[in-house]
């Protein structure tokens, strides 16, 4: 099983679905975030980590009128090639333009909402670059952009900003810290249950404890400079009420 849970900026926890193990956590988000935002609908900020980095995501968090903070991805691309972010967009030509300044023009769309550009083969077969660029024994270059890609800009954009490092450099002291918390302090590297729904109930059990504790922490040295007073006062009351009682 896996808990995917969302918390606040001090790290109480607001949100959580629990799921089979082989779950993706981007499929696990529309629930966990539905549910966080509903009962905290002023949150500005949602910082995330890399496995949460979608198209689909970006454009919800975005469009819900907050900001999504993610982390820096690898590309995957091979050592000594071009990297994905040198191949520009261009939205007026709706084309790709490769490091050289050659046009990739749209192709297909595929299932998963990707849209496929591809390059010339015959400008391509004379290009001094293309052994940096593609290995394809077609001598075609082909980039891959989701429909909801700009989305996914925005997102990269705002990371590179000082809010988004200033707020994702938080997320280990928060999400991070409450995970580390469950499973050393509070036995959740294991379950002793069986069935989804039972696994559910001892997780927000769990995370309840783990609220109130952190709740309790925060409260008593507020409550401490009371102590005296409220002891007087407790002690004043029960002789008031238990002692004519007993007369």
């Amino acid at each position: 099983y896996e808990a995917h849970t969302a918390c606040d900026s001090h790290g109480f926890v607001v949100a959580v679905e629990v799921t089979a193990g082989n779950v993706h956590d981007s499929v696990a988000f529309d629930a966990v975030y539905d549910k966080a935002m509903e009962r905290f609908p002023q949150t500005q900020l949602v910082a995330m980590d890399a496995a949460y980095k979608t198209a689909w995501i970006c454009k919800k968090v975005l469009d819900g009128g907050r900001v999504p903070i993610l982390p820096y991805t690898r590309t995957g691309s091979k050592p000594g090639m071009y990297r994905p972010w040198e191949y520009r967009y261009d939205e007026a030509q709706d084309c790709m333009i490769c490091p050289r300044g050659e046009s990739l023009r749209y192709a297909t769309t595929d299932r998963e909402g990707y849209r496929e550009y591809k390059s010339d083969p015959k400008r391509c077969a004379d290009c001094p670059n293309r052994c940096l660029c593609t290995n394809n024994a077609k001598m075609q270059k082909t980039v891959r952009r989701h429909v909801w890609g700009w989305y996914l800009d925005v997102a990269e954009a705002i990371r590179k900003t000082p809010l988004g490092k200033e707020a994702y450099a938080k997320r280990k002291e928060t999400i991070e810290r409450v995970f580390a918390d469950a499973k050393e302090k509070h036995g959740m590297r294991y379950t002793h249950h069986r069935g989804l729904e039972r696994v559910t109930a001892w997780v927000v059990m769990k995370y309840a404890a783990m609220n109130l504790k952190k709740l309790a922490s925060w409260s008593w040295p507020r409550l401490s400079g009371l102590l005296p007073s409220l002891t007087a006062y407790i002690k004043h009351l029960f002789d008031y009420i238990v002692i004519p009682a007993f007369a």
